[in-house]
């Protein structure tokens, strides 16, 4: 999957505590496949174009929250871990203009 077809994102659930971090190509159908298995409604929290670079270095910046398993990971997970990460994986300012709920 390359970096310009597929999107980092950060999915999760109003009041629940563990959250997703992945990369797909279709995020509108990434999320539809984990609401069928999730008890509340799901949300996409943040997202940005973006690789399993990215999604790599996002997992070992997060380690710390990590709840359960590879992808799950504490509510309270900080955006600017998010940011941080990608601008070391694939450069740019602290400005980026990156997607939010």
């Amino acid at each position: 999957m390359s970096a310009a077809a597929s999107v980092v994102y950060v999915i999760g659930g109003e009041g629940l505590a563990p959250v997703k971090i992945g990369v797909t190509a279709n995020l509108k159908r990434r999320l539809g496949s984990l609401q069928t298995s999730a008890p509340a409604r799901l949300s996409v929290l943040w997202t940005t174009p973006g690789d399993v670079t990215l999604e790599r270095e996002l997992h070992a910046r997060l380690a710390a929250y990590r709840t359960s398993g590879r992808s799950a990971h504490a509510r309270q997970t900080p955006r600017p871990l998010c940011c941080k990460a990608r601008r070391r994986v694939v450069g740019g300012r602290r400005g980026l203009r990156l997607s939010r709920p």
